[in-house]
């Protein structure tokens, strides 16, 4: 399906939108360092915060397509669906 440039850029747009908030943006800096991903209850370790709230953030993260998710035992492990969008946001802190 050919795209648009309106409509890459609003899906851009949706992306940048995704990780602008500090929880997703540390779980994607998080994440390009873990190759085989991570189950949420180490995000929770990782981050510091509740299940319920990182759950939550990698699940939008997840409905925008930027992780994918895996059952790995009793649990979901979350992996980056394509590195690029985070190597960007890490890019952004080298500005810094």
């Amino acid at each position: 399906m050919n795209l648009t440039l309106p409509q890459i850029i609003g899906k851009r747009a949706d992306h940048l939108k995704a990780v602008a908030h500090p929880v997703r943006l540390q779980l994607i800096m998080l994440l390009r360092q873990a190759p085989d991903g991570f189950s949420v209850t180490e995000a929770q370790r990782l981050v510091a915060i509740d299940y319920t709230t990182v759950s939550h953030h990698l699940s939008l993260l997840r409905g925008k397509g930027l992780v994918t998710a895996r059952i790995k035992g009793n649990e979901r492990w979350y992996l980056l669906s394509d590195t690029r969008l985070a190597d960007a946001v890490c890019s952004l802190f080298e500005l810094a």
